[in-house]
């Protein structure tokens, strides 16, 4: 993945690949022209990057001239890439009923955003009684009225899970 967005970018890739006479070509002289022309420069890129050799001289080159720049990865890849590893992308969660496993985590990073919130899925109508009775004053009778009537349902939560974190 390469961006461009700013004028800047735009006229250090052109100078990277060695194609200046693009800044004055109408087809690409103002980012809407870009966009409105975006395959016939997609062409133009995805032959210039055929002609490196390979995807991390692209991105040296790229990353040389300050133009961000990363490997688009599968799914797979993410998942076992030692730097997305370590900086908490992949994170490791326990499901009650499933265990730990591994997952795709939040790829930004923000000063005053919690990373590490609790993915934890609630059971089907595990929370019924306490938004309907704290948040919304229901009596356990209402409540009861509600379950039996089919209104609101709630999944048996298996006792070895009833606790688990």
């Amino acid at each position: 993945m390469i961006i461009m967005a700013v004028l800047h970018q735009w006229k250090a890739f052109c100078e990277v690949m060695g194609m200046t006479e693009l800044l004055n070509d109408p087809r690409f002289k103002k980012i809407n022209d870009r966009v409105k022309n975006r395959y016939q420069l997609v062409e133009i890129i995805e032959n210039w990057i055929a002609q490196c050799g390979s995807d991390e001289q692209v991105i040296s080159l790229l990353e040389e001239a300050r133009i961000p720049v990363a490997p688009v990865l599968t799914l797979k890849e993410a998942m076992e890439h030692p730097h997305l590893i370590e900086r908490g992308t992949v994170r490791t969660v326990t499901e009650r009923g499933f265990g730990a496993f591994q997952m795709p985590g939040m790829p930004l990073r923000f000063s005053e955003y919690e990373n590490d919130l609790d993915l934890q899925a609630p059971y089907l109508g595990e929370h019924n009684r306490e938004v309907l009775g704290s948040l919304l004053a229901y009596s356990d009778a209402q409540m009861e009225a509600l379950e039996k009537n089919g209104v609101i349902v709630a999944e048996t939560i298996p006792e070895e899970y009833a606790t688990a974190q």
